[in-house]
């Protein structure tokens, strides 16, 4: 049955008029000799700070298994001829075929292993990669060096190895709080009419997000945090001197920890403005809980006008200098510290 079938897909394929897509598809499949491919997807995936950069290690470490299964245990052990490319025309044959086992495909396993690690991450790249993934395992039959059969079992040990990643490297879950949508907060396309509060000093000290905020939002007003000066007191200046002029500010953002992250709500808070956020700090906490994991989400959820509404919570401090009571208020979103 197996075997009807794939001569079946075969002689189908073989049938293809020739297009230009048939060079293409070749090219394809030579890329991802040996996994080249796919190690290039990472290097771009991992240049990004966060979800991407885990989705790559977990993508190449799912190939390392793929592979180890497939073309080490398996081919060995379940010899098969590749299909005969007689009938094949000439321009779809690759010029130097494979002699290995034709069982599985190791470049659908190592495909698969690699989307299906990426999605796993993060959903979002694995909808860029999967159709990558599927055309490079088409091209295996296309090129006729490889069963359909061959493809179908490849794969399938792919995304095996993938998921067999999260027995000792767990995916991390949403831990996204509830919280009540709000739709009267205004569209910021580019990031026009924010101002947004970036703290280099917060998260990796070796990843500085000022330039690639500035790249999300072309057209907002970034205030980077600086030495010996209250963050605070360096919005209130910005907002003042925005607050009589064409352009005025339509929301604060805050690119850093939870500490810069608590200081830009509460002017958020006093002067009646939405709050952008932009995780950049070592483990985000809040960012999480209200669902934005990467600066993309952030850039998107501003384009949009997307919104929930969160709690501010306040510890009156007695005894304290700074106030006509000795009282200070200090304000915090998820954490609170007193010591």
């Amino acid at each position: 049955m197996v075997d009807r079938s794939d001569r079946a897909v075969q002689c189908w394929v073989a049938a293809l008029p020739p297009t230009e897509a048939d060079q293409v598809i070749k090219r394809l499949t030579r890329s991802a000799n040996h996994s080249l491919l796919w190690f290039v997807v990472a290097a771009l995936l991992a240049s990004r700070v966060g979800v991407t950069r885990r989705a790559a290690l977990r993508g190449l470490i799912a190939i390392l298994g793929a592979s180890i299964t497939a073309n080490g245990v398996l081919k060995p052990l379940l010899p098969r001829r590749r299909p005969p490319d007689r009938g094949l025309p000439k321009n779809r044959r690759l010029r130097n075929r494979p002699t290995s086992s034709s069982f599985p495909s190791g470049h659908a396993a190592s495909a698969a292993a690699f989307a299906t690690a990426v999605a796993m991450e993060s959903p979002r790249a694995g909808l860029v990669v999967a159709p990558v993934a599927a055309a490079v395992a088409y091209s295996r039959v296309h090129s006729g060096v490889h069963w359909t059969s061959d493809v179908v079992a490849g794969a399938a040990v792919g995304a095996t190895s993938a998921l067999l990643t999260r027995h000792w490297w767990p995916v991390r879950s949403s831990d996204e709080a509830a919280a009540r949508p709000l739709d009267r907060v205004p569209e910021l396309p580019d990031g026009a009419g924010l101002l947004m509060a970036v703290n280099p000093q917060s998260g990796d000290p070796a990843y500085d997000p000022t330039d690639d905020i500035r790249k999300a939002f072309p057209a907002a007003t970034v205030v980077v945090t600086t030495s010996g000066r209250d963050l605070a007191e360096q919005l209130e200046e910005e907002l003042a001197a925005r607050a009589d002029s064409a352009e005025p500010v339509l929301a604060l953002g805050a690119a850093g920890g939870d500490g810069t992250v608590s200081t830009v709500a509460t002017l958020a808070c006093r002067h009646k403005l939405p709050l952008v956020l932009v995780p950049a700090g070592t483990l985000n906490h809040f960012a999480r809980d209200v669902g934005v994991y990467d600066l993309q989400e952030a850039v998107d959820a501003s384009r949009a006008g997307e919104a929930v509404a969160v709690d501010l919570g306040a510890v009156r401090v007695h005894g304290q200098d700074g106030s006509s009571d000795g009282t200070v208020t200090r304000h915090f979103l998820n954490t609170a510290s007193l010591g």
